[in-house]
C-alpha cells in the first residue's frame, strides 16, 4: 500500500518522536531539525503529502519557511498544518495569512492531531483528484465539440462523395498558413486563440453543399452553365444557413465560420463569388481558406478529376492558374510547401476521431432532422459534474436531491444493490424525520448561501444508528445552469458515518447465464482469452476481482484488480470505474512498470448483479527503452503514432508526451523539461530563425550530468577560500579522508579506548596513556599497581620514582597518525581535488559548447527582456545606404536619467545631400550623446537588436569610427592633441563611404587657427565622394565651419537647442536644422559653479574681443631685432582701426587669411 508522507519540521528531536508516535505507522515520515534543511528538502523533493511546521526554531523559522514557500508556490502543492506553543493572535493570524491548513497548540492532545491530519490529507487528496478529473472533462468537452464540426462536415462530404480527408486536410493546411503568417506579419492579429478558431471554423466551408442536388455535385463530366451557376449558390446558402442560429450568432467560432462560409470563393483581385470581394476586403480567416480548400481540390482525386502531384499544384497556384490569392499568402505556401508535403501522409493517424463522425453522421442522415442538442448536453455536464463529484467520495451514503420534483434519491452503497437505491419527498415530513428541525434549517442556510463558484461545503451532524447517536459528516456539492441563475437546481452528496465503517464486503450470488437459453459466460470468457492475453470480470466498486464457480455463481476471488497494474490503491482514470457508472463500454491504454497494454472495459450485468467485463492485450509493437530496470514504448502504439509526440524543429519529445504519459514514468531517473521564460519575446524580437536557433542549442546542448555528478559528489556545499586547507571534499567521497578526519576530529576518544584496552590487558586499573613535548604518547604503570609482567610488545621508555613508563608499536602508529592527520587531510584532499579538476579540465571542449549555448539565448533572452522593458522598435536593415532614425533615444543615458524625461531627436543621413551633419551648440547640450545614441543604435540594429526609437532605417555600414572625448598618453609622451590626431589618422586610413564616422570637435588640443583648419579639411575630405564620401556627424565649436553648408555638397547644419531666460542657460536637447547662433561657454561656466567673480570678468573681456577695444598683453621680453614686430610698431593706428572693424564671428578662415596677409604687407610698409 502506497502510505503517504509527512515531513515534520521541528528542532526538538522529541517533539518530532512524539508526533510519530500519535500519528502511528501508517504514514511515511522524513525530518528536517530547522526551516532551513525543510527548503533544501522541498527543492530536492515535492513528493510531500503534508508538512507539520514549527514556528521557533535556529537560523529559519516557520514564517520564513512560509514566506518561501508561498513564493515559490509550493503551499498550493503542499498543505501545512502549524504546529506551535504559542497562542498568541498575531502569530495564529499571521499562520493562516501566509497559507496553512491548520494550526494546533502544544501540548499535543492525540485524538485532535490524529483527525486533524486525516481530514487535511483527505481534503487535498480529493482536491488533486478533482482536479484531475477536471481536466479529462475539458479534454472531452473539446474533442466532443471537434467530433461535432466533424459530423456535419462528414455530412456535406458523404452528399459531395469527397475523400474522407477533405476536411482534415483544409484544416490542416489552413492552421500551417495562418503560423507561416504570423512570422511575416502581425497586421492581422492572429492570435493562437484566433488561429485555433479558424482552424476549427474551416471544417464548415463547405456546408451550403447541403442544399445543391447531388447530380450535380457528383457529376463526373463537365458543369453546364447553368449548373455552375447553382453551385456558385452553396457559399452564400451555406452562410445563411449559419446566420440562422440566432441563439449563438455572437459566438466567435460562427461568426468566423459565416465569414468562411460566404467568402472562401472570393479571389484577391475581385474575380471571385458571391460578392466579387477584392483584395482585404476579404476577410483574412476566408482567404487563408480558400487557399487551403484550392490546395487540397487539387492534390485530391474528385468524381470529375485525378489528384495532381504536390509539386504540380504548388505551381498552379503560384502561377495563378487556380485565380488570383493574397501574395503574403502565396509566399507562406511556397515556404511551407516542404513541410506541408511530408505533414499531410500522416494524417491517417487522425482518423480515429473522423471515424466516431462518419458513424455518427451515418445515423444522423437516416433521420429528417437534426435533434436538439442544448438540453442533452446541459444534462451531460450535470452528469459529469455528480460523477467527478461521487467518485472523489469513498462509498458511505450518497444522495442527490432535484429542486424541481422536490425529490431525494438516496443510494447506500452498503446494501445490497437491488436494495441500495432509496427515492424520498422533500415535501415529507417523515423523509426528514432523521434530522431535528433546527439541523434541517442549518442545512437550507447553508445551502442557500452557496454560489456557481463557490458551491462546495461540509457540516457534521448527530444522527441515530440503530439506537445510538453517531457523528456523520455530510459533503455537498450544489449544480448550477446558466438558465436558473439565481438559484442552485439540484444537490449532491455523500454522509460518512465517522464513528462506524460499514462492511463493503457483501457476498455475491448469480446464475452463470445472462438469459435463459444463452450461451455459458464461462464459454464466452474462455472464447474471448484466444483474442485477449487477459479476460476478467471486476467489481470496481469494492476494487475487486470476481469469478464463476462451478455452480455458476460469481465470487470474488481475494484478489485485488488493480494489483495487476503493480498498484495497491485504485487507478488514477480507472475505465472500469466509468464504464461501470456510466453503463457503457470504454478503452485505454494503460502502462506496467514493464509492459504497454490495450484495455477494454464493457459494462455487463449477470443476471441483474453488475460488473464489468475486462478485456486486456499486450502491446508489443514498436522500440523500447531500458531504464532501471523498466521499460518503456518509445516510438509507437497500435492505432496511436507517436510522430504527433515529437517536436519537429528540435526533434525532441514535447512537454505533451511527458503530461500524457507522466504517470507512468516511475521507473526513470529523471526528465528534464525546459521551460524558457518569455521565450515569445525572443520570437517577436529578434525573428523566429534565431528563436528557432535558440531552440536547436538547447536540444542538442550536452547538460553535463556526468561531471556535475562528479563534482556534487565530491565538492562540499560550502568548500573553504583556500583549496590548500583541506575541508573541500564531501563526506563519503574518500574512505581515507573520512577515516583521517575521525582520527583528527575524535582523536582523544581513540586514546582513552586504547587506554581502556590496555588496563584490561595488563590488569594494571590505574594505567594511564599520557603525552609531552619530549617523549610523544607513553603508557605510565604506577610501581604501586605491583605488575611484575608486561605484555612482551611493550617498551620501557623512562624510569619516575613513583612510575615505569612504556610505549608499544600501536601506540607509536597511533602517535604518527594523530599529529600528522592534518597534513595528510590537507594534501589527500588536495590531491583528489585535482583529479576532479582535472576530469573537468579533459571535458574543456564539451563545458564551452554548453556554455556558449546558455550565452548565445542569454543574450537573445536579454535583448528581447530590454526591448519590451524599453519600448524599443524593430528596424529595417537594408543596403540602402540611409540612416533613417525617427525619434531615437540613447539606450544608456535614457534609464540613467531618473528625474527628467529623455527627450529623443532624428537622424537623416545618406551618400548623396546628406552626407555629413555639422552638430555646433552649446557645451552640456548634449551633442556627443546624440551622436553617440545614432552609433550605438546602427551597432545595435545590425547585431540584431530591437533598437530605441520609434522607427528605424538602417543601412548597413562596414564599420563605426568614433573620435570623442580628449585624453592624454604620458608614458608614451603623447599629449592630448598628438592622441586625437593619431586617432584620426587612423579612421582616415581605414573608413570606406560604407563606414560611419563619429567625430566630436576635432582640432580643439591646438591654436585656434590650426584647429579650425584641420577640421576643415578633415570635414572636405569626409563629404567629398571622390575621397571618402562616408556618413559623417561632426561637433565643433568652431562656427566658422557651418559655411560650408554654402559650399559643400552634401552638408548639412543642425545645432542642439538652448534658450536663456534670466541670466540662466536652459537646454532643450532638441536638435534642429540650422547652425547654433552662440557657443554659450560663460552661461556653462557658470552652470558649472565658476565664482562669479570670474565670470563677471570673463563677460567684460568677451564684450571688448566682440568690440574689437582689447589690447594685447605686453610681451614677457625686451623685443629683440629679430623678434616678430607688432602691428602697432608696424602700421600704427591704422592696422589698430582695420582689426577693430573686424567681425570675428562672421569671418571666414580664408578671409582672416587674406586680411593677416595684408595687415603684414602694411606692416613691412
Amino acid at each position: 500500500m502506497n502510505r503517504q508522507k509527512i515531513l515534520i519540521v521541528d528542532d526538538s528531536e522529541m517533539n518530532r518522536e512524539i508526533l510519530k508516535a500519535i500519528l502511528g505507522e501508517g504514514y511515511k515520515y522524513t525530518e528536517a531539525e530547522d526551516g532551513a534543511q525543510a527548503l533544501r528538502m522541498l527543492r530536492q523533493d515535492m513528493n510531500i503529502d503534508l508538512m507539520l511546521l514549527d514556528i521557533n526554531m535556529p537560523k529559519v523559522d516557520g514564517f520564513t519557511v512560509l514566506e518561501y514557500m508561498n513564493q515559490f508556490r509550493w503551499i498550493d502543492e503542499i498543505p501545512v498544518v502549524m504546529i506551535s506553543a504559542a497562542d498568541d493572535h498575531e502569530s495564529i493570524e499571521r499562520c493562516y495569512g501566509l497559507g496553512v491548513s491548520d494550526y494546533i497548540r502544544r501540548p499535543f492532545d492525540a485524538f485532535i492531531v490524529q483527525r486533524r491530519v486525516k481530514n487535511t490529507l483527505t481534503l487535498y487528496a480529493n482536491q488533486k483528484r478533482l482536479m484531475g478529473m477536471v481536466s479529462d472533462q475539458i479534454y472531452q468537452n473539446e474533442k466532443d465539440s471537434h467530433v461535432m464540426i466533424g459530423i456535419l462536415s462528414h455530412i456535406v462530404e458523404f452528399r459531395n462523395s469527397e475523400s474522407a480527408q477533405h476536411v482534415l486536410q483544409v484544416q490542416t493546411v489552413t492552421e500551417m498558413l495562418l503560423r507561416k503568417l504570423t512570422e511575416k506579419t502581425d497586421v492581422y492579429g492572429l492570435t493562437e486563440d484566433k488561429i485555433r478558431l479558424i482552424t476549427t471554423a474551416s471544417a464548415l466551408h463547405d456546408i451550403g453543399k447541403i442544399s445543391i442536388p447531388e447530380n450535380i455535385l457528383n457529376k463526373a463530366g463537365a458543369l453546364t452553365p447553368e449548373e455552375f451557376n447553382i453551385i456558385r449558390t452553396h457559399p452564400a446558402i451555406g452562410a445563411s444557413m449559419l446566420e440562422g442560429l440566432t441563439p449563438y450568432r455572437e459566438e466567435p467560432l460562427l461568426k468566423a465560420a459565416i465569414e468562411i462560409c460566404r467568402w472562401h470563393h472570393e479571389r484577391w483581385d475581385g474575380g471571385g463569388y458571391p460578392d466579387g470581394l477584392l483584395g482585404e476586403q476579404i476577410p483574412i480567416s476566408a482567404q487563408v481558406v480558400a487557399l487551403a480548400d484550392v490546395y487540397d481540390a487539387l492534390t485530391s482525386d474528385r468524381c470529375y478529376k485525378k489528384a495532381y502531384s504536390h509539386e504540380t499544384a504548388v505551381t498552379m497556384i503560384l502561377n495563378g492558374e487556380c485565380g488570383a490569392f493574397n501574395p503574403m499568402l502565396l509566399d507562406c505556401l511556397q515556404e511551407i510547401s516542404a513541410r506541408l508535403k511530408s505533414s499531410l501522409p500522416r494524417l491517417a493517424a487522425e482518423r480515429s476521431m473522423k471515424k466516431n463522425a462518419q458513424r455518427l453522421s451515418s445515423e444522423l442522415l437516416k433521420k429528417n432532422e437534426l435533434p436538439r442538442s442544448d438540453r442533452a448536453q446541459r444534462e451531460l455536464n450535470h452528469a459529469r459534474e455528480m460523477l467527478t463529484f461521487f467518485a472523489s467520495c469513498c462509498g458511505g451514503v450518497q444522495f442527490e436531491y432535484d429542486t424541481l420534483s422536490r425529490s431525494i434519491t438516496v443510494v447506500d452503497w452498503s446494501r445490497p444493490w437491488r436494495k441500495s437505491r432509496t427515492i424520498l419527498d422533500a415535501d415529507n415530513p417523515d423523509s426528514m424525520r432523521l434530522l431535528r428541525p433546527a439541523d434541517l434549517e442549518r442545512l437550507r442556510c447553508a445551502l442557500k448561501a452557496t454560489t456557481p463558484e463557490n458551491n462546495e461545503l461540509s457540516i457534521s451532524l448527530l444522527l441515530p444508528v440503530e439506537g445510538e447517536q453517531h457523528w456523520h459528516s455530510i459533503r455537498m456539492h450544489t449544480l448550477w445552469s446558466p438558465l436558473s441563475p439565481g438559484s442552485y437546481v439540484g444537490v449532491i452528496g455523500c454522509m460518512t458515518d465517522m464513528q462506524k465503517e460499514q462492511d463493503s464486503r457483501a457476498p455475491l450470488g448469480c446464475a452463470d447465464r445472462s438469459t435463459a437459453n444463452g450461451p455459458s459466460l464461462a464459454d464466452e470468457i474462455r472464447r474471448l482469452g484466444a483474442v485477449f492475453d487477459i479476460v476478467r470480470l471486476v467489481d470496481p466498486s469494492a476494487n475487486a476481482v470476481l469469478e464463476i464457480d462451478a455452480n455458476g455463481s460469481l465470487h470474488r476471488t481475494g484478489e485485488r484488480c488493480t494489483a495487476f497494474w503493480d498498484s495497491d490503491s485504485g487507478c488514477a482514470n480507472c475505465i472500469s470505474t466509468r464504464a461501470f457508472a456510466e453503463r457503457t463500454t470504454l478503452n485505454k491504454l494503460e502502462f506496467t512498470r514493464n509492459e504497454m497494454y490495450f484495455v477494454i472495459a464493457k459494462y455487463v450485468s449477470v443476471n441483474g448483479t453488475p460488473c464489468v467485463l475486462e478485456m486486456i492485450s499486450r502491446l508489443n509493437e514498436g522500440r523500447w527503452i531500458d531504464a532501471n530496470g523498466s521499460r518503456f514504448l518509445l516510438d509507437r502504439t497500435r492505432g496511436e503514432d507517436m510522430q504527433l509526440f515529437l517536436d519537429p524543429m528540435t526533434g525532441i519529445y514535447s512537454r505533451r508526451y511527458f503530461e500524457t504519459y507522466r504517470t507512468h514514468l516511475e521507473g526513470m531517473e529523471g526528465v528534464a523539461l525546459i521551460d524558457v521564460n518569455s521565450f515569445k519575446r525572443i520570437n517577436d524580437t529578434c525573428g523566429h530563425a534565431a528563436g528557432d536557433a535558440a531552440l536547436r542549442d538547447i536540444a542538442q546542448m550536452d547538460t553535463l550530468a556526468d561531471l556535475c555528478a562528479r563534482i556534487d559528489r565530491a565538492i562540499c556545499d560550502e568548500p573553504p577560500f583556500s583549496v590548500r586547507e583541506g575541508g573541500i571534499l564531501r563526506t563519503g567521497y574518500s574512505e581515507e579522508v573520512d577515516r583521517l578526519r575521525n582520527v583528527r576530529d575524535h582523536g582523544a576518544q581513540t586514546v582513552a579506548e586504547l587506554e581502556q584496552r590496555e588496563r584490561e590487558r595488563t590488569g594494571a586499573k590505574k594505567l594511564k596513556v599520557g603525552y609531552n613535548k619530549v617523549f610523544g604518547y607513553y603508557i605510565d604503570i604506577p610501581n604501586s599497581a605491583g605488575i611484575t609482567e608486561l605484555p612482551e610488545d611493550y617498551i620501557r621508555k623512562q624510569t619516575l620514582v613513583s612510575s615505569e613508563r612504556y610505549f608499544t608499536h600501536e601506540l607509536k602508529e597511533l602517535e604518527n597518525t594523530l599529529l600528522t592527520a592534518r597534513e595528510r587531510i590537507a594534501e589527500l584532499e588536495y590531491q583528489l581535488f585535482n583529479e576532479v579538476r582535472q576530469l573537468v579540465a579533459d571535458e574543456v571542449a564539451r563545458v564551452q559548447a554548453a556554455a556558449d549555448a546558455v550565452a548565445r539565448l542569454d543574450a537573445l533572452c536579454s535583448l528581447a527582456e530590454t526591448a519590451v522593458k524599453n519600448n524599443y522598435v524593430c528596424p529595417e536593415v537594408d543596403l540602402s545606404r540611409t540612416l533613417d532614425i525617427r525619434e531615437g533615444r540613447h539606450p544608456v543615458v535614457e534609464q540613467a536619467q531618473k528625474d527628467s524625461l529623455f527627450v529623443p531627436n532624428d537622424t537623416f543621413l545618406n551618400d548623396a545631400g546628406d552626407r555629413v551633419a555639422i552638430v555646433t551648440g552649446p557645451n552640456m547640450a548634449g551633442k556627443s550623446t546624440y551622436m553617440r545614441q545614432t552609433a550605438l543604435i546602427v551597432l545595435m540594429a545590425q547585431m540584431g537588436s530591437f533598437v530605441p526609437a520609434k522607427s528605424a532605417v538602417i543601412g548597413v555600414v562596414d564599420r563605426v569610427f568614433t573620435r570623442i572625448g580628449a585624453s592624454d598618453d604620458l608614458a608614451a609622451g603623447q599629449s592630448t592633441f598628438m592622441v586625437e590626431m593619431s586617432e584620426m589618422a587612423n579612421i582616415l586610413r581605414h573608413a570606406t563611404a560604407q563606414s560611419l564616422l563619429i567625430l566630436d570637435e576635432i582640432g580643439r588640443g591646438t591654436s585656434t587657427y590650426d584647429g579650425m583648419a584641420i577640421a576643415r579639411a578633415v570635414l572636405e575630405y569626409c563629404a567629398d565622394p571622390r575621397r571618402l564620401g562616408a556618413k559623417t556627424m561632426f561637433a565643433t565649436h568652431y562656427h566658422e565651419l557651418t559655411a560650408l553648408e554654402q559650399t559643400l555638397p552634401g552638408v548639412r547644419n543642425y545645432n542642439i537647442t538652448a534658450k536663456k531666460q534670466g541670466g540662466t542657460l536652459l537646454f532643450l536637447r532638441k536638435i534642429v536644422a540650422g547652425a547654433a547662433d552662440d557657443s554659450y561657454g560663460i552661461e556653462v561656466a557658470k552652470l558649472a559653479g565658476v565664482p562669479d567673480t570670474i565670470i563677471t570678468k570673463a563677460k567684460t573681456y568677451l564684450r571688448e574681443l566682440e568690440s574689437g577695444a582689447a589690447q594685447p598683453a605686453a610681451p614677457a621680453h625686451p623685443a629683440q631685432d629679430d623678434a616678430q614686430m607688432t602691428l602697432g610698431d608696424a602700421a600704427g593706428d591704422v592696422i589698430a582701426e582695420q582689426l577693430r572693424a573686424i567681425d570675428l564671428n562672421t569671418i571666414t578662415p580664408l578671409e582672416a587669411m587674406r586680411l593677416l596677409f595684408e595687415l603684414q604687407q602694411k606692416a613691412r610698409g
